[in-house]
């Protein structure tokens, strides 16, 4: 009986010391992960505040293409800062501004790889918006984040511009949502541009997104989407409003 105790009492304290062990090692895994996790959150916001840059424009030899722009630079604007890439092969071109789609979003990528051969004829200015890729810490001012200050923005904006590189008036491109902004800047300053050229030009966004609610309904009927149907139908068609405005327009946007 003496050693059955023993026994007993030995395998119990084996146990809680297997225990022991599995929890130190769980919590070991977890400080790991979390260690990683810090160590990938500090290694972003190092990157997010390194100065930025864009490639320079070169010359058939490889060199800097003499009177050629190629700046990334922060500019306040609207009282906040916001981010400017402005790239060109002569800087006696004229000046093209490019409002991205969105709202939110920044087309900087796109317009630099697919939109590069505009540099041969303009001063390409492409802006992210306040709210938006390298200006997103701009999006704590939550109250200026109204229509009349994205138009006020392209003012002040189109004003710098004119005024670094001296010219008298410049070109305005709006693809998306910045149709929306550069029809209003346009219709509120004519004086400050050449011309204004829509791509995607909004014209009733009511009405479009119906029309596109519509057909990305049919589209899944005729597909046997049910479960897409169903989403669609469960959301009602747009305009749609509130904290589930981006979940509800999702299915709407992101399908056929």
């Amino acid at each position: 009986m003496f050693g059955l105790s023993i026994f007993i009492k030995l395998s119990k304290q084996i146990f809680k010391e297997s225990r022991r062990t599995k929890i130190k090692k769980k919590r070991s895994t977890k400080k790991l992960l979390l260690y990683a996790l810090l160590t990938v959150i500090l290694i972003i916001i190092i990157i997010s505040l390194l100065p930025g840059k864009t490639s320079p424009i070169l010359d058939q030899n490889g060199k800097k293409l003499k009177d050629s722009i190629s700046v990334m630079e922060k500019v306040n604007i609207g009282g906040v800062n916001q981010w400017v890439v402005t790239r060109g092969k002569s800087k006696d071109n004229p000046i093209i501004l490019l409002l991205s789609g969105g709202p939110g979003g920044t087309e900087m990528g796109r317009f630099l790889k697919f939109n590069a051969e505009l540099e041969d004829h303009f001063i390409v200015v492409i802006w992210e918006q306040r709210g938006s890729g390298k200006s997103y810490p701009s999006i704590k001012v939550k109250d200026k984040m109204t229509l009349d200050q994205y138009v006020l923005d392209i003012n002040e904006l189109t004003n710098y511009l004119k005024e670094k590189y001296e010219k008298d008036k410049i070109y305005l491109l709006g693809h998306s949502w910045g149709t929306i902004i550069g029809t209003l800047a346009v219709q509120r300053y004519p004086k400050q541009f050449h011309a204004y050229i829509g791509a995607a030009q909004m014209i009733d966004i009511v009405k479009t997104d119906k029309y596109i609610y519509e057909f990305v309904l049919n589209a899944a009927r005729n597909n046997g989407d049910q479960k897409l149907v169903d989403e669609l139908i469960k959301n009602g068609e747009p305009p749609y409003s509130g904290d589930k405005v981006l979940n509800e327009y999702k299915p709407v946007l992101t399908n056929y």
